[in-house]
């Protein structure tokens, strides 16, 4: 698959999820937010697997909701974080097919309209937001 037909496969899926939040009653969180917006399409609305990319994908992205199961009971925020960021991975993880979310965040917060003076914070209130969000989605 092409990176063009790759990006409108994304394109779409964010649309029909964020047309799908919009039409909710329920009240989202900052977290759930960034979940939807960047997590849903590989990993589920629900975050149990089965996002509308898996098939495009070379292996199925982990079931979210048993982070803290498969780590003795207790959420591995620490590692949570790192996973979601990405950046101290690297591009040079071959195993890694999940986004560098800090690096795509980072650029983000510069081309936005009015850049903050501090990138790297919004950045860190992105990621910290979505491993809120999937402390609270856990089994």
């Amino acid at each position: 698959m092409s990176a063009a037909t790759f990006r409108l496969l994304i394109a779409g899926t964010l649309g029909v999820v964020s047309v799908a939040l919009a039409a909710g009653t329920f009240e989202v969180t900052a977290g759930q937010r960034e979940y939807q917006a960047n997590c849903a399409a590989c990993h589920g609305a629900s975050g149990a697997g089965g996002g509308p990319l898996t098939d495009f994908l070379p292996r199925p992205p982990p079931d979210l909701t048993t982070c803290a199961l498969r780590n003795g009971g207790s959420f591995p925020t620490e590692l949570a974080w790192h996973t979601v960021d990405g950046r101290s991975f690297g591009r040079e993880d071959k195993l890694r097919e999940m986004p560098l979310w800090g690096e795509s965040f980072h650029k983000a917060a510069l081309s936005s309209s009015e850049p903050p003076d501090e990138p790297e914070q919004v950045v860190n209130a992105k990621i910290w937001s979505l491993v809120e969000y999937l402390k609270s989605i856990q089994r």
